[in-house]
């Protein structure tokens, strides 16, 4: 069965995470990688501030993991109560990052799955109790009014939550 990768990120060279097509969530340890059960969708991006606050996106949700912990992972959905299935119907979610467990961002294409058409979102605070409780998304335009740009986005990256920079095909 032929994989492709499309991310890498670790918080160290013993904890490796690789993402990609078929459900492939791979963690290394500085030594093998080994698989991390997950769905067989596929997987964008990667990424975390620690050993126990990772991140990854498929097309449609946010996913978020305490780590790698006696031999396995759990990526738990993160929608949030902003949530709208059927926004999630169009456009995907390509990448995040993130400065702290609760500075987090996610960019891709235009769509409702957080509520009004964006696509650019941010955590808001409510994420630190682990769950969805108290928990939104919100988000913003990438194209203000006048500016010739794509409302699709493929990268972000943050150095901290008042400095965010998002780039687009």
């Amino acid at each position: 069965r032929q994989i492709a990768l499309n991310a890498v990120w670790g918080s160290g060279p013993s904890d490796v995470w690789a993402v990609g097509t078929r459900g492939t969530i791979l963690h290394g340890d500085g030594g093998a990688f080994v698989p991390v059960a997950s769905s067989t969708d596929t997987y964008f991006a990667v990424w975390g501030t620690a050993k126990d606050d990772v991140w990854t996106v498929n097309a449609t949700a946010p996913l978020h993991s305490s780590g790698f912990q006696g031999g396995a992972a759990t990526f738990t959905p993160r929608v949030g109560s902003t949530w709208s299935a059927s926004g999630a119907t169009s456009g995907r979610i390509w990448t995040g990052h993130s400065t702290s467990p609760t500075d987090v961002w996610l960019a891709g294409d235009l769509s409702s799955r957080f509520g009004p058409s964006s696509s650019f979102w941010w955590l808001d605070a409510g994420a630190a109790d682990g769950g969805d409780a108290g928990m939104a998304w919100t988000g913003t335009t990438a194209c203000p009014v006048g500016q010739y740009c794509t409302s699709s986005l493929r990268s972000v990256w943050a150095s901290d939550a008042e400095h965010v920079w998002a780039v687009g095909p």
